[in-house]
């Protein structure tokens, strides 16, 4: 492997842990929304980022055209989770008690989820 292509990996990993460690200490309910919301953001932003970086590429420079499809998956995939974290906050502001063994698991899981996911997300956004 290249020195980048390492770097990179190391990168990414980090990205992973970041995301589990500050998405797991919201619990289980917390890490659940969090992972729908993660989820659905990525699927609305990769569905609807093409028309939003048709409009970028319509009024911008030849240096942000380069850029309009990144720009767009990324600012639509950071919008859309903020919104959705917002309803979810306020759709379900308190929490439910758990078994500690379900608490432990759960929120380990839907946070390392939810790391992968954002993950992969910003990866698609790099490919693009």
């Amino acid at each position: 492997m290249d020195r980048m292509e390492v770097l990179f990996s190391l990168f990414l990993i980090g990205i992973v842990a970041v995301v589990t460690w500050c998405v797991a200490s919201e619990g289980v309910f917390g890490a659940g929304l969090t992972f729908l919301c993660v989820l659905f953001a990525g699927l609305l932003a990769t569905n609807f980022f093409e028309p939003v970086a048709n409009m970028i590429d319509g009024g911008a420079g030849s240096i942000t055209r380069d850029y309009a499809d990144v720009v767009a998956l990324l600012g639509l995939f950071i919008a859309l989770t903020f919104v959705g974290r917002l309803a979810t906050d306020n759709i379900a502001p308190t929490e439910i008690e758990y078994d500690a063994r379900v608490y432990q698991a759960g929120r380990w899981l839907f946070a390392l989820a939810t790391g992968y996911t954002t993950m992969a997300i910003l990866l698609t956004a790099v490919h693009t």
